[in-house]
């Protein structure tokens, strides 16, 4: 259970790292 809640908080800090790179990008 535990494993599986891992992988979507790492899934969503790269998510969160794609969304602040884009970001910067556009700023």
């Amino acid at each position: 259970m535990s494993l599986a809640i891992s992988k979507v908080v790492s899934f969503d800090l790269f998510i969160y790292k794609q969304l602040v790179k884009f970001i910067l990008f556009m700023f």
